[in-house]
This record gives structure tokens, sequence and C-alpha cells, in this order.
């Protein structure tokens, strides 16, 4: 998923466009708001024309920034969960090796115990039989 408007061309030509306006209406205000007389009047509506293009652009840019930031959070939260998911899995796992282990080794011990218990009473009936 791309996240990144840096490189917008969009952005860089309303960027210039902006700039242009802005940058022609201060000239006109300059040089030129004397010798036309809505000079100054259309030299002011550029101004604000510019700086009315700048701020949408970086409101739109803003918007858009959010919205990938919400992406990126929602992409983060997804796999954190998956990878949660997954570490729960393999304790189960785990879990689940260690108590088959644990039950073979109960069982074992209850066959050795029953062995030692019958091979203590065959000593003792021997020894019963030899008295």
């Amino acid at each position: 998923m791309s996240v990144s408007f840096v490189n917008e061309p969009v952005a860089n030509s309303s960027k210039l466009i902006s700039m242009g306006l802005v940058v022609l209406g201060a000239i006109s205000i300059l040089f030129l708001g004397d010798l036309f007389p809505y000079q100054r009047f259309v030299s002011v509506l550029a101004m604000l024309a510019g700086f009315g293009l700048e701020m949408w652009e970086s409101v739109r840019l803003k918007e858009r920034s959010q919205t990938s930031l919400n992406a990126l959070h929602e992409s983060i939260q997804s796999s954190a969960k998956a990878a949660h998911q997954a570490d729960q899995d393999e304790v189960f796992k785990q879990s689940a090796r260690a108590i088959e282990i644990w039950i073979s080794q109960i069982e074992n011990a209850q066959v050795q115990s029953r062995h030692a218990v019958e091979e203590i009473t065959v000593q003792f009936s021997s020894l019963a039989e030899q008295l």
C-alpha cells in the first residue's frame, strides 16, 4: 500500500499556479497599479486567488494525508492482530505438545509403578515361602 503524496504532479502544478498568481498580483500592484485604473483591483483579486488556491491545496493535502494515515493505522492494527493471533496459535500448539508429553510421562510412571509393585509383591511372596 502506497501512502506517499510527495511527488504528486497535480500538487506541484497547482502550487506553481498559486505562486504565479500571487507573484503576478504583487508585481502588477507594484509596477502597474498607477497606469491602469482597475489594475490594483485585478492584482488584489489575482493575489487572493493564488492564496485561495494554496489554501485549498493544503486542505486537500491534509485530507489525503489523514486518509493515508488512517489506512496505515488500520494496516498496523490488522498486522498486530494477525501477529497476536499467530502468537496465540503458537502458544496453543506448544501447550498441546507439553500436555502430550505430560500424558506420556504419567502413563510411563503408572507402568513403572505397577511393575515395581508387582516385583515387590513377588519378592515378598518368595520371602514368605522361604520362611
